[in-house]
């Protein structure tokens, strides 16, 4: 099979950290984006009525997008790379970051 890219998939509950502060998880989603050495082209952001936010990042590699949910102190991350870049690099900051109980997925992708 040939890998065409590989998908960091990271559902999370019950979090410590306040899930409605944008600011904060935004500044690390984009730490974890230069950590992967992955280049931004754009980002684009939308509040909720109750506080969440979703945040995608369109990459030249891919993207990387984020979902939260208050209710249940949770966030869905979702970060697909081409090429040599290698988003499981981050995995263990971000369920270090967030805490709680988590689901982690790591697939590689065909072409």
């Amino acid at each position: 099979m040939n890998v065409g890219g590989k998908h960091l998939i990271i559902d999370i509950k019950d979090s410590h950290i306040d899930m409605v502060d944008m600011d904060t998880i935004e500044n690390e989603c984009e730490k974890w984006i230069n950590k992967t050495k992955s280049s931004v082209v754009n980002k684009v952001s939308y509040e909720f009525s109750n506080g969440g936010f979703s945040c995608v990042w369109l990459l030249s590699e891919s993207h990387m997008s984020v979902h939260t949910f208050p209710e249940e102190k949770g966030i869905s991350i979702d970060l697909f790379t081409c090429g040599d870049i290698d988003p499981f690099l981050v995995k263990d900051d971000i369920t270090s970051f967030f805490g709680g109980v988590h689901c982690v997925s790591c697939l590689a992708r065909s072409a």
